[in-house]
């Protein structure tokens, strides 16, 4: 079994959609720094971080609420083989995140961890393997 600690920090950003409609808190595409997995120190690019607020328009220290909050990264192939060459059936692990808000109250949710287990596909697919964090 590989496993991966994946350390996830994403800043909520707000923007007024109209009032009843919700607020998206999706991240653009940014670069995870994972060290000390069985594979040696990786570096994920485009993972995304996405979500709902609500209400869609909170007021600088209003309380919000972050619903549907999802990370997700694809491990390239090149790290999938190299985990299954070592007797790996599987990609498993925990994620721990922390969400930011600029301008909210709080200013940040605290940490959470988030267990994963993703079966290693054989053959391994060239596009690799997504694994998606979801938090509640």
């Amino acid at each position: 079994m590989t496993v991966l600690v994946l350390g996830v920090s994403t800043l909520a950003i707000v923007s007024t959609q109209g009032l009843g409609s919700p607020a998206f808190a999706d991240s653009a595409a940014y670069e995870l720094y994972c060290p000390g997995t069985p594979v040696g120190n990786l570096v994920f690019n485009d993972v995304v971080t996405t979500g709902t607020i609500s209400p869609s328009a909170p007021a600088a220290g209003e309380h919000f609420q972050l619903t549907g909050y999802q990370t997700t990264l694809v491990l390239p192939s090149s790290v999938v083989g190299a985990a299954a060459a070592l007797g790996n059936t599987d990609i498993s692990g925990t994620a721990t995140t922390q969400v930011d808000a600029t301008g909210a109250s709080p200013s940040s949710a605290p940490q959470s961890a988030a267990s994963f287990d993703v079966p290693i596909p054989s053959p391994v697919p060239d596009q690799g393997l997504s694994i998606d964090f979801p938090v509640s």
